[in-house]
């Protein structure tokens, strides 16, 4: 994801499935062991509570976007949630449930001023703040 690699594992300290970016992993011991993925698991449903990798409770968001940027979001499915509602000036409004993490937040800012977030409201401000925080650096 990208340009960085990520390992979906049994962590044993946490005892649980996790996902684990490679670049952070500073040293690593070969085992003769093995490994049997459980047979309940499903890497589809695994991930369905991620944006793209990050994981959490999803949210519902809702943004929008211009005519000029519209066009990102139309050409694909990026969450099975989604639901678009095209505006009248030919920009779009993006419904979707995801979990909120830097993964949604530098997204939706990577859009920069053809991006509002409409809902919920505690985004639309941690976003804001971002903003004006980055626009502060160029005063």
């Amino acid at each position: 994801m990208n340009g960085a690699f990520y390992l979906i594992g049994l962590c044993h300290v946490r005892n649980a499935i996790r996902t684990f970016s490679m670049d952070r992993i500073k040293s690593f011991t070969v085992l003769d062991e093995s490994f049997v993925m459980p047979e309940d698991f499903s890497l589809e449903d695994y991930l369905q509570s991620a944006f793209r990798v990050m994981r959490g409770s999803p949210e519902k968001v809702i943004f929008r976007l211009t005519p000029g940027a519209a066009h990102v979001v139309r050409e694909r499915i990026w969450r099975p949630t989604q639901e678009l509602r095209d505006l009248p000036d030919g920009g779009v409004e993006i419904s979707v449930e995801v979990p909120i993490n830097y993964e949604i937040i530098s997204w939706i800012m990577g859009f920069g001023s053809a991006a509002q977030v409409i809902e919920p409201e505690p985004l639309r401000e941690r976003i804001r703040t971002e903003l004006l925080k980055a626009a502060d650096q160029y005063t």
